[in-house]
């Protein structure tokens, strides 16, 4: 994944997911945050400092039925919801790991109902 990190900058994980309609994956590094399309149409990378908030979401606008959503929160007021994760607890976990990440707060929803 091209995404344009500082040289001797690590890749820790990766997760498949969309971003305004782009399938694509999200990337943490050790000290980046970032979403690249596979078609290229997209991509933004943050620092993780400025990173205040993860938010899982019940629904995704297109699909009310999945609860596969992921909310970032940036300290300049900027989010970005993620949303059709296959491994969305996973990817917080990771995110709970990281020293770079020690100050964001997290808000877990419970899955949607189904039936």
């Amino acid at each position: 994944v091209e995404m344009g990190l500082p040289e001797g900058e690590d890749v820790r994980q990766l997760w498949r997911c969309s971003y305004e309609k782009r399938l694509g994956q999200l990337v943490l590094s050790t000290e980046h945050v970032g979403f690249v399309a596979y078609d290229s149409t997209s991509l933004w990378l943050r620092p993780l400092s400025e990173l205040v908030h993860l938010n899982t979401a019940r629904y995704v606008a297109s699909n009310a039925a999945t609860d596969n959503s992921l909310i970032l929160s940036f300290r300049d007021g900027h989010t970005a919801q993620l949303d059709g994760f296959w491994a969305r607890d996973d990817c917080l976990q990771a995110f709970g790991a990281e020293e770079a990440t020690r100050h964001v707060t997290t808000r877990h929803e419970p899955p949607a109902m189904r039936g």
